[in-house]
């Protein structure tokens, strides 16, 4: 996927899931007229964000607009960000290539009496110095494991990632978007195939012959 067609599924799953589940989309196309480019958000600025964050950090991340996109039932966020340039020095036999992305769900409910928050966070680093099966070049990050790697075999789109997030965050609202029947299949299977239409491709590496991993779903029909 170049990066035109990264901004197109960002307005798509704006579209679909809006505004009954998304609001506030404050995405941009960063760079247009030179690379690198990027997908961010409006005043994006990078910001390591400790392990434990609380309800009042994502509250201060949001007057900041440091989002893609928020949740209209809880203020949650999305930060959804991929950088393209070219692959190599001489840009005349270089393509422009996805250089790293980070897709990150921060929730805003707390979950205890501290404050903390759950959180999820995809990032995709080929150019990283790599640690192989302890630090694969797209790995999953989850709050209640934070130094934990887990193995991811492909980059999420926005409109896969979304769809993630609402599965496993707001999985009532997921059902009714969906029109999934008491048994949680699909009764209508196009709308979720039109998801992974258009998807990046597997990442080629023998780990995950030997490895539990997570596997992004594609179209078979276009693989």
């Amino acid at each position: 996927m170049n990066i035109g067609d990264i901004y197109k599924s960002l307005r798509s799953v704006f579209d679909d899931w809006s505004p009954h589940f998304l609001y506030n989309a404050n995405y941009i196309h960063q760079g247009k007229k030179e690379w690198p480019q990027a997908i961010s958000w409006n005043n994006y600025a990078r910001e390591r964000l400790d392990d434990i964050l609380t309800v009042y950090k994502i509250a201060e991340i949001s007057d900041k607009g440091q989002y893609t996109f928020q949740v209209f039932e809880d203020d949650s966020i999305f930060q959804l960000y991929y950088l393209y340039d070219y692959d190599g020095n001489d840009k005349r036999k270089k393509e422009v290539k996805l250089q790293s992305a980070t897709l990150a769900f921060y929730s805003s409910r707390q979950y205890n009496k501290v404050d903390e928050v759950s959180w999820l966070r995809i990032d995709y680093d080929p150019y990283a110095e790599s640690k192989g099966i302890l630090h694969h070049d797209c790995h999953l990050h989850l709050s209640s494991f934070p130094n934990s790697h887990f193995v991811v075999a492909s980059v999420p789109t926005p409109k896969q990632f979304v769809e993630l997030i609402a599965t496993l965050f707001y999985p009532e609202i997921y059902k009714k978007h969906r029109k999934l029947d008491e048994t949680g299949q699909y009764i209508d299977e196009s709308k979720i195939k039109s998801v992974n239409t258009d998807c990046f491709p597997m990442i080629d590496n023998k780990i995950y012959n030997y490895i539990f991993h997570f596997c992004i779903s594609m179209d078979k029909n276009k693989v």
